[in-house]
């Protein structure tokens, strides 16, 4: 899998991820916990009688634990599309924190199964709500697919941002009990995007800005987790690297 495929995903407007929707410090992954929701392709299109579609999403999951991860559907969510599901599979694992990948398929109506908004771009939605265990801990994820005209879908004017930690790179020293962190976002098109840091240890207060203060990391090895996603497209990006904090 290229790296456009890994990692150009498409973020579905989750409305909840947790059954702790507002933990005190949201930037502070020591638990189970959901980072994103993507497809292999930037935008998709309705199912035709000579084209039946599917969407394939990936569910991306930091945790510290290793332990096994189970997902099924939560049918509360009402004409939600059944997901098939993929083993769980470790995508990147880093010193403090695992990411795990799911992936799942979704058929795609045809366009007279669907409703094209005139006040959204002229786009439809199909709903999903999925629910994935570790150990004790569980994440319900709510989430809509945004479906294009078959033009649309093809002319490459949807695309995926890209997100970079622009100031600290894999392996470095860090030192003090604030340590600045910047995001660059990059392949940008005409829409607004919302970044998010993720850390295994301390504090981020701002944790959505693109330049923060990380406060008071623990001593040793950590890891920083960065989340981009556009708030039209609901495309998505990750970088996640390993520092040490002297």
């Amino acid at each position: 899998m290229c790296k456009y495929q890994l990692k150009i995903l498409l973020l579905f407007a989750i409305t909840c991820i947790s059954c702790d929707d507002f933990p005190n410090n949201p930037e502070l992954i020591d638990k189970f916990r959901t980072i994103g929701v993507g497809l292999k392709e930037a935008s998709y299109t309705y199912s035709t009688d000579g084209d039946p579609r599917r969407a394939e999403l990936s569910f991306y999951f930091a945790t510290p634990s290793t332990k096994p991860i189970t997902s099924d559907n939560l049918e509360i969510v009402t004409g939600a599309k059944l997901l098939t599901f993929s083993d769980p599979v470790l995508e990147i694992e880093k010193s403090k924190l695992n990411i795990y990948r799911i992936d799942a398929t979704a058929e795609i109506p045809q366009k007279d199964e669907l409703f094209f908004n005139p006040d959204d771009e002229n786009t439809a939605t199909i709903n999903y709500s999925a629910i994935f265990t570790q150990d004790i801990e569980e994440e319900r994820v709510f989430g809509k697919i945004r479906i294009y005209e078959s033009a649309k879908a093809t002319d490459g004017s949807v695309t995926a941002p890209t997100v970079t930690i622009k100031n600290r790179t894999e392996g470095d020293a860090l030192s003090g009990d604030k340590i600045e962190l910047k995001a660059e976002v990059g392949n940008k098109i005409s829409e607004s995007y919302r970044t998010a840091w993720l850390v295994s240890s301390g504090e981020v207060k701002e944790y959505r800005k693109r330049e923060v203060e990380w406060e008071k990391p623990k001593k040793g090895k950590a890891t920083i987790i960065l989340t981009v996603r556009g708030l039209t497209s609901y495309n998505f990006d990750f970088e996640a690297i390993d520092v040490t904090i002297k």
